[in-house]
C-alpha cells in the first residue's frame, strides 16, 4: 500500500498583478494512494491479481481545479535471485 501527499506554497506574486497583469501565484495539492494484491504461484513466479492507484491533484485550470486519475493493473511477477 502506498500513500503520498504533497502541497505547494505559492511563490512570490508578480507586481503586474495589481495592474491587471499576469499572476504567477497558485496553490496546489497532490494526493496519491494505491495498493495491490500479489498471489504466489511458484518459487519465483507470482500473479499480481489487481493493482489500483488513485491520483488527485488540485491545480488551477479552466474548470473545477480538481483532477482525479485512476489506474488499474494486473500482471505476472518474476523475481530474479
Amino acid at each position: 500500500m502506498t500513500i503520498l501527499a504533497s502541497a505547494r506554497q505559492p511563490p512570490i506574486q508578480l507586481s503586474e498583478e495589481a495592474a491587471g497583469g499576469a499572476n504567477d501565484s497558485a496553490d496546489s495539492l497532490a494526493l496519491y494512494a494505491g495498493g495491490g494484491v500479489n498471489v504466489h504461484l511458484k518459487n519465483r513466479l507470482a500473479l499480481r491479481a489487481i493493482e489500483a492507484n488513485w491520483l488527485r491533484t488540485q491545480m488551477p485550470n479552466a474548470t473545477t481545479n480538481v483532477q482525479n486519475n485512476l489506474r488499474l493493473g494486473a500482471g505476472l511477477i518474476y523475481t530474479f535471485k
